[in-house]
């Protein structure tokens, strides 16, 4: 096997096991990460406005920075909130999306995209060991060639 099968675990353990619970939080860890906490920040606004701007030079669409980039923090505090770290913008996948529909203006592939992801959150990630195991790599030598070229 290319990868290992992943185990389940549902997304409502990581507020059992932690809200209230103030004495598994280990505090000098913590305050030890914040300089990576403000430098995290920095670099994760930059990066959403470069990608802005790169898509607004790549493809034929005119975009609101101020609510894209509320937008862009708000999900990113639903997604720390689960548990989950940062999401940053791909670019790669704006213009794929384009250059497949055509238009700016469809959106099910954002819909689609949104499905798939309710469920595996309310239902089990063990769906992807059912996936072939080239369709994975594909994937991961997808998501890793933009740092070569």
């Amino acid at each position: 096997l290319m990868f290992p099968a992943m185990e389940n675990i549902e997304f409502w353990k990581i507020w059992l096991d932690s809200l209230g619970k103030v004495d598994k939080i280990n505090i000098s860890a913590w305050t030890t990460t914040l300089a990576d906490l403000a430098i995290m920040l920095i670099v994760v606004v930059l990066d959403c406005l470069l990608k802005i701007s790169s898509t607004e030079s790549k493809l034929p669409v005119t975009v609101n920075k101020d609510y894209e980039i509320q937008l862009h923090g708000l999900g990113n505090l639903a997604t720390v909130a689960c548990g989950s770290p940062v999401g940053y913008m791909q670019l790669k996948f704006n213009v794929i999306n384009f250059g497949i529909l055509g238009n700016i203006h469809d959106r099910r592939s954002g819909a689609l995209y949104a499905l798939l992801c309710g469920v595996c959150f309310f239902t089990t990630i063990e769906l992807f060991n059912y996936l072939p195991r080239f369709f994975l790599g594909t994937l991961l030598f997808f998501a890793g060639a933009g740092f070569v070229a």
